[in-house]
């Protein structure tokens, strides 16, 4: 009977501390989903299809004063043009070219880890394999808020730039819709 009893205890012991270290993991995972579904919000408070006009605006200004405007630019003409298609530069490679992966590896990210919960949940992996998922889940995740962070700050900077830049090239332009070309 006693020996039971002991057999009884200690199974309950474990179980009690397995669910504490499963518990502590799910509350881990759960704190990582928040910040990448934090980094999702990020994203999708992102105009993309405004910012993606403006590059297109700012093209159609640069090709044009490219093709139309044939005395030399002053220096700061000249200048303000070059940061004008840097800006131009900056929405294509940094926040439209990057968006659509980092929006599907933002989904993935949180996929991956409401998995993992539900597997430490339903005690399908040991507590050394549910660890190192999640520090691959972490680091993946860890990857995910920076090139978010990029895109966000890199949109930022363009939409300031293109308040910049935009009445300089709308001004040359005028200028030489005024002498007849268009």
């Amino acid at each position: 009977m006693k020996k039971t009893a002991l057999f009884v205890l200690l199974g309950v012991l474990v179980m009690a501390c397995t669910s504490n270290v499963n518990q502590e993991q799910i509350d881990k995972i759960d704190s990582l989903i928040v910040t990448l579904e934090h980094s999702q919000k990020r994203m999708d408070s992102l105009n993309f299809q405004e910012i993606a006009e403006k590059k297109e605006k700012i093209e159609e200004h640069i090709d044009f004063i490219h093709n139309n405007y044939h005395d030399t630019l002053s220096k700061y003409l000249a200048n303000n043009l070059s940061e004008y298609k840097m800006t131009e530069e900056e929405i294509k490679k940094i926040v439209l070219d990057n968006r659509e992966k980092v929006e599907m590896e933002l989904d993935k990210s949180i996929e991956q880890l409401e998995n993992l919960k539900a597997d430490i949940q339903n005690n399908l992996l040991e507590e050394e394999q549910a660890k190192a998922y999640y520090a691959d889940e972490e680091e993946a995740a860890k990857k995910m808020n920076q090139a978010t962070d990029k895109i966000v700050k890199s949109y930022q900077r363009s939409e300031r730039r293109f308040k910049i830049f935009y009445p300089v090239a709308d001004s040359l332009i005028t200028q030489l819709n005024r002498k007849g070309i268009r």
